[in-house]
C-alpha cells in the first residue's frame, strides 16, 4: 500500500477546511489539500512514518 501511494487510515472530519489549516500550521505537509471529489471533500497527508492518511467530509445530501 506504501508503495502504491494508498492511504493507510481515514479520519473523518465535520470542517475539513479547518482540520487542514489547524494541522498546515503545525507542520503537517498535505500531498493533497481539501479536494471535492463528488459526494466529499478529502485532503491526504504523510505521516511521521510516510504513510499516506485521508481527511474526509461528507456532504451533506
Amino acid at each position: 500500500m506504501f508503495e502504491q501511494g494508498i492511504s493507510g487510515g481515514q479520519f473523518n472530519s465535520s470542517d475539513i477546511q479547518a482540520e487542514y489549516e489547524r494541522l498546515s500550521e503545525r507542520g503537517v505537509e498535505f500531498t493533497m489539500t481539501p479536494t471535492d471529489i463528488g459526494p466529499a471533500i478529502m485532503a491526504v497527508f504523510k505521516d511521521t512514518c510516510g504513510n499516506y492518511i485521508t481527511v474526509v467530509q461528507e456532504k451533506a445530501g
